[in-house]
């Protein structure tokens, strides 16, 4: 499918509704939520310094194992490392939520989801809607939760 016909479709944007985290910080989404709490969770480690444990082939072990996650996080998509150089502008423990949901990282993310093309990786793999070649959604666009 042609990327002109992908768009993106955020629930949580549409719903108006934000992710927060244990530990006070502030997301658009569960998607970045969840993968940038297992990167905190490990001090934003950089790629090969955490041990591993398991075989890095076996497929399980790779969608199982947080040390994984934690490693490719912070320098996959610019959404991550932006994330953790303005991490205390994004938690409740520092700002309001007014305050965050208006920081400039937040506007960054709204404008580059308009198009499929600029969006971040992570919306362009999770929160991707088209018309297949038979014109029928690939993805549909939720009306609820499910």
């Amino acid at each position: 499918m042609p990327d002109s016909d992908k768009e993106i479709f955020c629930y949580f944007f549409e719903k108006g509704e934000l992710q927060i985290n244990p530990d006070g910080q502030v997301f658009p989404c569960c998607f970045i939520a969840n993968s940038m709490y297992i990167a905190k969770t490990f001090d934003y480690p950089k790629p090969g310094t955490l041990k591993r444990r398991g075989e890095l082939d076996d497929i399980q072990f790779q969608l199982e194992e947080a040390e994984s996650i934690a490693e490719w996080v912070p320098q996959r998509d610019w959404i991550y490392s932006e994330y953790i150089e303005n991490e205390n502008d994004l938690c409740l423990d520092n700002k309001s939520i007014n305050e965050i949901v208006n920081h400039e990282w937040f506007k960054k993310i709204e404008k580059a989801r308009e198009k499929w093309e600029t969006a971040p990786i992570i919306c362009q793999e999770h929160c991707t809607v088209g018309c297949n070649r038979s014109g029928h959604m690939s993805r549909k666009k939720m009306s609820g939760r499910e």
